[in-house]
């Protein structure tokens, strides 16, 4: 069979990530082996070969603008939303992929 008869599929990626767990309260910037834990799993995601695109879906909380700022700088797309209403952000984060 030819390759180009069998393209692969993509898919998009949307992390849930926000600093205000009740359990353990900044767990997804802890400090892993010398890299946050949002930045080793994404490390993770980018190889691969069937995601096309990563998503973070955090709140609009101030607490969160270190993930954001993680994001950016990763090349990361992140979405704000409501901290109460984890479907919206999914949502929001879901009309962003390419």
């Amino acid at each position: 069979m030819k390759k180009n008869l069998k393209k692969r599929k993509k898919f998009a990626v949307i992390l849930q990530a926000r600093m205000s767990s009740n359990r353990l309260p900044g767990k997804v910037l802890a400090d892993l082996g010398g890299r946050p834990l949002l930045q080793l799993l994404i490390l993770r995601l980018k190889l691969s070969k069937n995601i096309n695109q990563i998503i973070i879906a955090t709140t609009s909380n101030k607490i969160d603008d270190e993930i954001e700022k993680l994001g950016k700088n990763l090349k990361i797309k992140v979405i704000r939303g409501q901290e109460d209403d984890v479907l919206s952000r999914y949502e929001l984060a879901s009309q962003q992929t390419e």
